[in-house]
């Protein structure tokens, strides 16, 4: 069996799939849902699976860049000292207090709502495919299942390999593990250098990002949390404001328990 993490695929959705589930807007950050009940189509007759191909994305994680978790808090933090939050705009400032202490040093890594995500995939691949994972006869000689894995040289990517092999060992302590990661394997698990690639400068993507924004309004949210507009207006970056809460908000879905506790304590 072969398997891969580095980045995702995105699905399409339609606006009657996202009135009914708004978690969708969420984009990537939606936490992974877990098939129920599902049907998988049999083997033609004759024919027996023998091998797998995985491709996935690693799991739920923290907001990607520490500096957007300080600037929610330091924008907040700004506007409560002038007199100028809501009282709803008083308890985001409390989370995002707890968000920039606690989240932002564990930037990007992975947690364990994704760890578990990845046990889960190799729970139902074993469960699904037994036949793949069992000892097989060739020319006589018994041959154990091997299990070769690649990863990004991303921590979040090799913590979900790593949660994916274990529940796989665990399942079968016979499987013969071959978990790889390094630089020299970046050109065939994810073609771009995410560390250079500068949306700002693409013009297909500025083009798309102006027509979105056209149809967002950020002002009707912003009165909720700050009590007096023209502060905003003199004060906030509207747009980046509402951007940059809406991500983080999103992302606190797959965050672990203890976090989203200390959060709801506040």
């Amino acid at each position: 069996a072969g398997f891969f993490l580095a980045t995702s695929v995105n699905a399409q959705v339609t606006d009657e799939e996202l009135a009914k589930h708004p978690e969708f807007t969420s984009s990537n950050y939606l936490v992974y849902p877990e098939p129920v009940n599902t049907k998988y189509t049999k083997a033609p007759a004759g024919y027996k699976p023998f091998y797998i191909s995985h491709y996935g994305r690693h799991g739920s994680r923290y907001h990607h860049d520490s500096n957007e978790y300080k600037y929610l808090y330091k924008t907040l933090s700004k506007a409560d000292s002038a007199g100028k939050l809501t009282e709803l705009g008083k308890q985001a400032l409390a989370y995002a207090k707890v968000l920039a202490t606690k989240a932002a040093p564990q930037k990007g890594d992975l947690t364990q709502v994704g760890v578990h995500q990845h046990e889960g995939i190799a729970k139902r691949m074993y469960k699904n495919f037994p036949e793949v994972f069992r000892d097989v006869n060739v020319a006589g000689k018994k041959v154990t299942p091997h299990v070769k894995a690649y990863a990004s040289t991303s921590g979040r990517c090799i913590v979900s390999m790593a949660a994916f092999m274990g529940e796989l060992r665990a399942q079968n302590p016979k499987i013969s593990p071959e978990l790889i990661s390094g630089k020299s394997y970046m050109n065939f698990i994810s073609a771009f250098d995410w560390n250079k690639l500068d949306y700002s400068k693409v013009k297909t993507y500025t083009d798309e990002s102006d027509k979105l924004w056209k149809n967002v309004n950020p002002q009707p949210f912003l009165k909720k949390l700050f009590a007096d507009s023209s502060y905003v207006v003199n004060n906030v970056e509207a747009d980046k404001f509402y951007n940059r809460f809406f991500e983080i908000a999103t992302s606190l879905q797959g965050m672990d328990k203890p976090l989203l506790d200390e959060i709801e304590a506040n």
